[in-house]
Order: structure tokens, then C-alpha cells, then sequence
């Protein structure tokens, strides 16, 4: 079954392309990374995916409805969409966060029921997230704020996760937390995702499928993870990439970087 599906997506505004006869598949289960350089257009079309944004021409089709059909709230039934930041403004605590992320179910101040605990619960399991509970969101360091968002889209019980750059700004052992919880989203609970990422690697760990973006245009794949080579890296980034690692799931790639 085809999760996701986008044909043709052109995106203008005003006199500027973002994007360029776009699209794509991703069948149920699946995982996609979208990568590219700065400025190609990957968070727009994400957007565009999520039906945050509706694009010039071309149209997006969710498990087989166009996304322009769905109400707001069906549509979160389907897609939970993870951003790259989140500016808390109100100090509810992580456990009041969660419990107001089921509102695609019942609305926003409805009395919690035992399904939402439910969901809560396991949200919290899987992302391992207990002893934030009674921190307020305000008080979030960037890697907590990032598990609490996934932990949110995971309590909609959305079957799609649309995430934007869910590893940017984090430290080392942060960004292996994100990409240890993703695989565990995808392969455990079986959860199909979508993800916008600067990290090549990150794409090469979580494995699936890759699809490039430059200047709002397909420009790589779509190709499976494994099959990346670095000539195809280089011509999409504009800079040499080299390949190192002691074993093919070891194996990471880089740009070549003189001083």
C-alpha cells in the first residue's frame, strides 16, 4: 500500500521557484531521507507533504486521499509532524504537553481518557522520556525538547512521521539517541517516516530509501541508502565526499575539507 505520494509538486512565490515538478513514493512502513544543500527546498517540501503548505501545481495523496480533502484533525490522525524547533511560549509540563498532543482524537481540553494515557504511556516508553515529565517545556535543553517532540507525535498515533532535521544542533551522543529512537519507531512500532536531514550519514544509518533535492529539484534517487556512492554525493553537494569505515554498517562519508 502507498503511504505517501506526490506528483509534480511545483512551488512559486511570487517570482521565485522553490520547487520543481517534485515527486515521489512511500509505501507503508517505509522510511524516506530527504538530503540536499542549504536552500533546496527539503523543509518546504516536507511542508508541502504535511499540508501545511499547499504547492502551485502537482498534489500529494495519503494512502490514496488527496490531502487538500482531509480536515485538519483527520489529516493529524494520518501525519504527526516533528519541527526542527518548537518556541514553547506557555510552561506546561512534558506530561501536559503529551496529554495535549492527543487533540487530533477529541480536542484540546477534553477531559484525558484511558486511551489517551495509554498512548501517553507508551509514548514515554519508547522514547524513554519519565524523568521529564515534570519538567515545564520551557526548561528543555535542545536533545530533551527533541525527544519530547517525537514523544508528542507518537502519542497522535499517526501512522506517518514527518520530521525536520530531528539531529541538527545536537551533540554526538543527542544525535545517536534521535537515530537509535527513529529505527526503534520504525522497525518496533512500525510507524513510516519521513525525514528532512542535512546528515548524509543519518540517512546511511537509518537506512530506506534517499531521495536528493538542489535548487527545488530532484536531483538524486530515489536510491537505497546502501547504494549511495560519494560521486552522486558530490555532484548534489558540490564538494568531494570520501567513504571510510571498517565494515559496510560501520561505513560513513564525508566531504573532502582542505584548510
Amino acid at each position: 500500500m502507498t503511504m505517501l505520494s506526490a506528483r509534480g509538486i511545483t512551488l512559486s512565490v511570487g517570482a521565485a521557484t522553490i520547487l520543481t515538478d517534485v515527486s515521489l513514493d512511500l509505501p507503508q512502513g517505509g522510511m524516506l531521507s530527504l538530503i540536499g544543500p542549504n536552500g533546496a527546498g527539503k523543509s518546504t517540501l516536507l511542508k508541502c507533504l504535511a499540508g501545511l503548505l499547499v504547492p502551485t501545481a502537482g498534489r500529494v495523496e495519503l494512502a490514496g486521499k488527496e490531502i487538500g480533502t482531509l480536515s485538519g484533525r483527520d489529516r493529524a490522525k494520518m501525519i504527526a509532524v516533528v519541527p526542527q524547533e518548537a518556541n514553547f511560549t506557555v510552561p506546561f509540563t512534558v506530561a501536559e504537553f503529551l496529554e495535549l498532543s492527543r487533540y487530533p482524537h477529541h480536542g484540546s481540553f477534553s477531559p484525558v481518557t484511558a486511551a489517551d494515557r495509554a498512548a501517553v504511556a507508551q509514548a514515554v516508553a519508547v522514547t524513554d522520556i519519565a524523568p521529564l515529565l515534570s519538567r515545564t517545556v520551557t526548561t528543555l535543553s535542545g536533545g530533551e525538547k527533541r525527544l519530547a517532540l517525537i514523544a508528542a507525535a507518537l502519542v497522535q498515533e499517526s501512522p506517518l512521521l514527518l520530521l525536520d532535521e530531528p539531529t541538527a544542533a545536537l551533540d554526538p551522543a543527542h544525535r545517536a539517541a534521535i537515530l537509535r529512537l527513529l529505527k526503534k519507531v520504525h522497525g518496533e512500532l512500525g510507524r513510516t517516516i519521513v525525514m528532512v536531514t542535512h546528515e548524509v550519514n543519518d540517512a546511511l544509518l537509518l537506512s530506506g530509501t534517499v531521495v536528493g533535492l538542489k535548487k527545488g529539484r530532484v536531483a538524486l534517487g530515489p536510491v537505497a541508502a546502501s547504494a549511495l556512492d560519494t560521486a552522486a554525493l558530490g555532484a548534489l553537494f558540490d564538494i568531494p565526499f570520501d567513504r571510510w569505515g571498517k565494515s559496510p554498517d560501520g561505513t560513513i562519508v564525508a566531504p573532502e575539507v582542505t584548510p
